[in-house]
């Protein structure tokens, strides 16, 4: 959200330079802003603002936005409010009036649509919990809370070209076979951003799970193998996160374990879908928990097998088969065969000239169906008189008795091998 925020108000661009003074083991990976240690999990170093998301630096963050508008937060409240998906936005009168009349309860809002919703809020200038710290803390997610559902609808609004539309769970209601209500799309705002800076988020949350904190590392890494939301399958683009839990005995955020997440969409050049995955992680340690490698590979599951029960391409879109296993092509007449096969690019060893033709076969003699199918192989035996036939196997046929050009008692059996 901050990443779009400073983009589109013109304070950063994509190819800005960051310097998060954290580049190795020797090098602090945290960064003291008033009385607060912002920290980074793993050293980021000074890289462009496109990379620190992908990286998912806290410190870049912190550090772009409160350059930004440390001097006037308000501003960058008001930005947030605007983008529109922290609202609770309840049904219309309409929405209301058909539902009752349709026998469904009406849910008010989202809190009521969705139970257990809470209100999303985060500091504000006016109320005593304010601190010089708070502009910082925000703009990386602290001192927020903001419920899946609303993050999951801006993500979606990212994904959908930048319109925002309300979230819901009943499309529509049918009694005895017929749709007594369909739920309309509502939407809450047409363009959450400029389309050139919509294009440089999706570019960054690509680059998240592409070589970002959802890659994981591949089996052999010196670090050790660690698994992520990047699929061989289909293009995923989302964003990792990890927060720390408040732990009311200790007052602190320490002992309490994480919630690691993380949120996306897929295909990523073409999305479809929208989803999000939220874990409670009890682990020891600041380390011990990450969006990435936790949340992330559920996330890819999922992905992969919604994403298979909808595969439908063409065969011009699908990879050659590395394996280039040869077809079985049944007997037919050379030219018209190859000219199928040249149309599907595809190879065979060989196969027999000539197809069924009725007119060249002669009573009492046997006609020669090797290479044929089961079906043209009886239609030529019983054009010549041969109506006592058995068939073995399955495929096309690879051997007859008695042999082809042989003369035969038309009411002797006839024995058909296929394979």
């Amino acid at each position: 959200v901050s990443y779009m925020i400073l983009l589109e108000n013109g304070k950063i661009t994509p190819d800005t330079l960051i310097d998060t003074g954290n580049y190795d083991k020797a090098h602090p990976v945290h960064w003291q802003y008033y009385s607060q240690t912002i920290r980074d999990d793993h050293p980021v170093g000074k890289q462009t603002a496109d990379e620190c998301i992908v990286q998912s630096s806290n410190i870049a963050v912190a550090k772009m936005t409160t350059g930004a508008y440390a001097s006037n937060p308000q501003a960058y409240l008001d930005e947030i409010d605007k983008i529109g998906f922290l609202d609770d936005h309840a049904l219309t009168d309409s929405d209301r009036v058909l539902l009752k009349r349709n026998g469904y309860v009406p849910q008010e809002g989202l809190k009521r649509e969705f139970p257990g919703i809470r209100s999303s809020r985060h500091r504000q200038i006016t109320g005593k919990s304010w601190s010089k710290v708070s502009l910082a803390q925000i703009s990386y997610g602290y001192e927020t809370q903001i419920p899946g559902i609303f993050m999951l609808q801006f993500y979606n609004a990212i994904a959908n070209d930048g319109k925002l539309v309300r979230p819901y769970i009943v499309d529509h209601v049918e009694k005895d076979g017929k749709v007594t209500y369909e739920q309309e799309t509502t939407v809450i705002n047409k363009k959450i951003c400029s389309k050139k800076t919509l294009a440089a988020v999706r570019h960054a949350l690509e680059g998240v799970v592409e070589h970002g904190t959802a890659a994981g590392r591949p089996k052999g890494h010196p670090r050790g193998y660690l698994p992520g939301a990047k699929s061989d399958k289909l293009k995923i683009a989302g964003k990792t996160g990890t927060a720390q839990r408040y732990n009311p005995v200790t007052k602190s955020y320490y002992g309490a374990g994480h919630n690691v997440s993380f949120i996306g969409y897929f295909p990523a050049d073409e999305p479809e879908y929208c989803g999000i995955v939220v874990i409670n992680s009890y682990g020891s340690g600041i380390s011990a928990a990450g969006g990435g490698y936790m949340a992330g590979p559920v996330f890819r599951n999922f992905a992969e097998q919604v994403y298979a029960r909808n595969l439908t391409k063409k065969l011009s879109q699908l990879p050659k088969d590395t394996l280039k296993s040869s077809p079985k092509v049944k007997r037919g007449l050379a030219a018209p065969t190859q000219m199928v096969l040249n149309k599907l690019d595809l190879e065979v060893d060989s196969y027999v000239d000539g197809c069924v033709d009725v007119n060249n076969a002669k009573a009492g003699i046997m006609p020669n169906v090797v290479g044929m199918g089961a079906n043209d192989a009886l239609l030529m035996l019983e054009a010549s008189g041969f109506k006592n036939v058995t068939v073995n196997g399955y495929g096309k046929v690879v051997g007859q008795s008695p042999s082809a050009q042989s003369q035969h008692g038309i009411n002797n059996l006839v024995v058909l091998t296929l394979k």
